[in-house]
């Protein structure tokens, strides 16, 4: 029988990155004289679209301007897209404090993708000094706006417990709006806390429900750990064939516990057909992605050594 061993397990622990997505008018060629027009006499929303004209064209200096002028009036999507604008050196030179200065603006008028940047910049101390309370207040407020990136970092930094006080519950509420809202990473989080039962009840068919969504969208973990609940009957009926097209894929992806799984399979004949060559083979795999007991299978494969490789993770 196959020994029941933990999963192979790990969150995904890096922060999702800035937004760089400026939010873009419609403005054609067509009728790019009459909006030229009325921004020129002030209307604010016109100066707005005649940046992200420009904007698309990248004539990031063009597009500066009317973004500016759009700006001074209280524009919010020409502030924050001001703001875009320096952080990455668009049509001025790169400055992340200037940044900083024009997703406030946009922030504080509401609009989620700035206030998602701003938790994002305090949160690093990128362009601003390092402020966790800001960071969480800026998340909280474009997480409330359902802004998925924003309610994964809450997630994750009530998770790592790093510079606030660690808080499960709290990660779990966050992972679980991002992960409703299809993110893989808070799928796969979400997935192991309910299989480890952190801030909240051990669920099994839970865990296999959430690592089925990520897996779905090609996460290698999650397909590996679909593979693993298969393998060993957790939170579903026992399936070796199933366990093997699970492992398979991660084992694609050039995941070293999958295909060290995988080659147990072929070797004991469980899910498929019994292939010795085929098991040497994926024990080879499994060694050269870096994982010593592969390449130990690897350099010592014989029938005696098949009928000890019941030990799959």
């Amino acid at each position: 029988m196959f020994q029941k061993k933990i999963f192979y397990l790990m969150f995904f622990l890096s922060f999702l990155s800035i937004y760089n997505f400026p939010c873009y008018a419609e403005t054609s060629p067509k009728n790019i004289k009459e909006t030229e027009q009325l921004a020129e006499q002030g209307n604010a929303t016109a100066q707005f679209n005649m940046g992200c004209f420009y904007d698309k064209q990248k004539e990031y200096k063009k597009a500066f301007k009317w973004y500016q002028k759009a700006a001074q009036q209280n524009n919010p999507d020409a502030q924050y897209n001001l703001g875009i604008m320096y952080y990455n050196g668009y049509g001025v030179l790169e400055n992340h404090q200037k940044a900083v200065e024009y997703f406030i603006l946009a922030a504080k008028q509401g609009l989620s993708n700035a206030q998602y940047n701003l938790g994002l910049m305090y949160n690093n101390g990128d362009g601003i000094k390092k402020d966790i309370n800001k960071a969480i207040n800026w998340y909280t407020k474009a997480a409330e706006q359902n802004e998925v990136f924003a309610q994964y970092n809450l997630g994750l930094l009530y998770c790592l417990g790093k510079d606030i006080k660690k808080d499960y519950t709290k990660a779990h509420h966050w992972f679980l709006k991002a992960a409703e809202q299809g993110n893989m990473q808070a799928q796969f989080n979400l997935a192991t806390m309910y299989q480890n039962g952190d801030g909240t009840k051990q669920d099994y068919k839970k865990a296999f429900k959430w690592y089925q969504k990520a897996a779905m969208q090609g996460d290698a973990t999650s397909q590996y750990n679909i593979g693993v609940m298969y393998n060993n009957g957790y939170g579903i009926q026992q399936d070796y064939e199933k366990a093997y097209y699970w492992y398979m894929k991660a084992a694609k992806q050039n995941m070293a516990l999958a295909q060290f799984n995988l080659a147990s399979l072929y070797a004991n004949g469980l899910g498929v057909n019994q292939d010795y060559e085929l098991a040497k083979e994926w024990y080879g795999k499994s060694c050269k992605n870096g994982y010593q007991t592969g390449c130990d299978f690897y350099q010592n494969f014989t029938k005696k050594v098949i009928q000890n490789t019941l030990g799959i993770f």
